[in-house]
């Protein structure tokens, strides 16, 4: 779903994964500036990151962007 994304052309809306406990356990959105916006666990609050900090950084495993135009329901 959606394309890949390398890290250097992220825009605002892309979604980021990381590896936290396995390949693609986490994901993210990407606000612009280096930050993403996710939940760290279940109940915890949500929360804006510095995807350039070492924790992230070691742990990321990609970047995708979805075209919002290419799922949109035309049927009505």
């Amino acid at each position: 779903m959606g394309k890949s994304v390398s890290p250097n052309r992220l825009q605002a809306g892309d979604l980021v994964f990381y590896n936290t406990e396995r390949p693609f356990s986490h994901v993210g959105i990407y606000l612009g500036d280096d930050r993403f916006i996710h939940a760290p666990k279940p109940g915890a609050s949500v929360r804006v990151e510095n995807m350039r900090s070492r924790y992230w950084q070691r742990r990321f495993d990609g970047a995708r962007r979805i075209d919002p135009g290419h799922y949109r329901n035309e049927g009505g």
